[in-house]
């Protein structure tokens, strides 16, 4: 928060002491049932009676953020009598994520973490993170560790009860958003990632023109590409799984062919079914020698031209868009590569890859009979350790 902002929320905060006349942080000023602005307001020392441990960790942090925790959570757990529109719900959960975690996040719990990066591995912390779920905030872990807070389920019979369908499929895919964050391996527990894709696809094409739409759809592209961009990787004792592009170290990227096989089980009626489907019973394939990745055959579809938005990292945008119309088709084209030529950087939109030109060339046959009025060629890679690239060996 930028020092102007916060000056000026602290003398709102003061004013409010002082007249005790404030709104309510959500803009409400009235309840679909015309209550007065006073009813809506918590409480003194609504926070020590109803969520004391939470109080304790935010009992030094600014008046503001006492203020706001203070109201949003005396309206979460009394919503039965104060949300009564679908406008107020919506108010509630953009406050949760606009607001509520970004602060705690930032001036309690970046703050303290800094100061003991175990403090929040005690009992102690067990008590915090039962309250914060019962107000819809829930720590998100690795390893035992605290990494962030996110969404938990809240209000559930209210957003039943009150919200429109869009609505409902944003507050969920957000939460399923929360469950794909953590864990030791964040790709191996698809959980998240799964119901990140169910929804997001009903809310992209049922609703495409709402602002809900609009908002997820980067999320949701990435957890669907979680589950279309994989391959099977052998080594000399093993045979696995990984996520993303050419990626050959099981950490970060190891993932579960089982989960994702299910996913046409389970979602039959989702419109990438029979794509996710083929690729994980023919997922493309590498192999080690070592720790170093063997050369690998793509059957390229396209090639474009790398993206360096303001100067940041190389991106393949473009060879993604196309990647996501042949998935949004049910078309089965898993990856985008950057690749290089001469030092020249490519991205290759590719059906599949693998270790030997035969199987290579099996996979060209199939696209071929699949789409047989887009050509694809096949394009021998192999990987320079010294720059950490994949150069193309045959042009």
């Amino acid at each position: 928060m930028q020092i102007k902002q916060f000056i000026v929320l602290c003398l709102y905060a003061a004013i409010c002491l002082l007249f005790g006349n404030c709104k309510p942080t959500s803009g409400s000023e009235v309840n679909a049932a015309g209550n007065s602005p006073a009813e809506t307001v918590p409480p003194r020392h609504f926070l020590q009676k109803n969520l004391p441990h939470a109080y304790k960790y935010v009992e030094h942090a600014p008046a503001v953020l006492q203020n706001l925790l203070a109201n949003y959570a005396y309206r979460v757990l009394g919503a039965d009598s104060l949300i009564t529109s679908e406008k107020e719900l919506e108010n509630l959960f953009l406050q949760r994520e606009n607001e509520v975690i970004p602060q705690l996040e930032e001036q309690v719990f970046d703050p303290l973490l800094n100061e003991d990066p175990d403090v929040l591995q005690n009992e102690e912390s067990n008590y915090l993170f039962n309250e914060l779920k019962e107000i819809g905030i829930k720590g998100i872990f690795a390893e035992g560790m605290y990494v962030a807070l996110g969404e938990a389920p809240m209000l559930e019979a209210k957003l039943q009860a009150l919200a429109a369908e869009p609505l409902r499929l944003k507050i969920e895919f957000e939460q399923a958003q929360t469950d794909a964050i953590g864990g030791e391996y964040p790709f191996l527990d698809l959980d998240g990632e799964i119901k990140s894709v169910v929804l997001g696809e009903q809310l992209l094409f049922q609703y495409p023109k709402t602002a809900y739409a609009k908002q997820v759809e980067s999320s949701f592209r990435f957890c669907l590409q979680t589950l279309t961009d994989v391959h099977a990787l052998s080594g000399k004792y093993d045979r696995g799984y990984l996520t993303h592009a050419l990626s050959f170290e099981h950490y970060p990227y190891e993932t579960d062919i089982a989960q994702i096989k299910q996913f046409a089980q389970k979602y039959p009626q989702s419109r990438y079914a029979g794509a996710i489907s083929k690729i994980a019973e023919n997922p493309s394939e590498m192999e080690l020698d070592a720790d170093a990745p063997l050369p690998v055959y793509l059957v390229v579809i396209n090639r474009f031209k790398p993206e360096t938005p303001a100067g940041n990292a190389l991106q393949c945008a473009n060879a993604e868009k196309e990647m996501y119309r042949y998935l949004d088709k049910g078309i089965d084209v898993c990856h985008t590569l950057l690749i290089y030529h001469k030092n020249e950087p490519t991205c290759a939109l590719t059906y599949r890859y693998y270790p030997t030109p035969e199987k290579a060339g099996k996979a060209l046959q199939t696209w071929a009979t699949t789409m047989p009025g887009v050509p694809a060629e096949i394009v021998k890679i192999a990987y320079n350790s010294n720059l950490e690239t994949w150069e193309i060996q045959s042009e």
